[in-house]
């Protein structure tokens, strides 16, 4: 089971979804501590 079938990332989800339809969740491969870790695993 990964993270993102969990209840509480459905709940968050759901919650950004209904604020902005472009916002969604995504699950990293690797762990990142900061902004800038996380930056690189997604391509922005």
């Amino acid at each position: 089971m990964t993270l993102l079938n969990k209840e509480p990332v459905k709940r968050a989800e759901k919650c950004l979804k209904e604020f902005d339809e472009n916002l969604s969740v995504v699950e990293l491969k690797d762990s990142a501590k900061n902004s800038f870790g996380c930056s690189k695993f997604i391509k922005l």
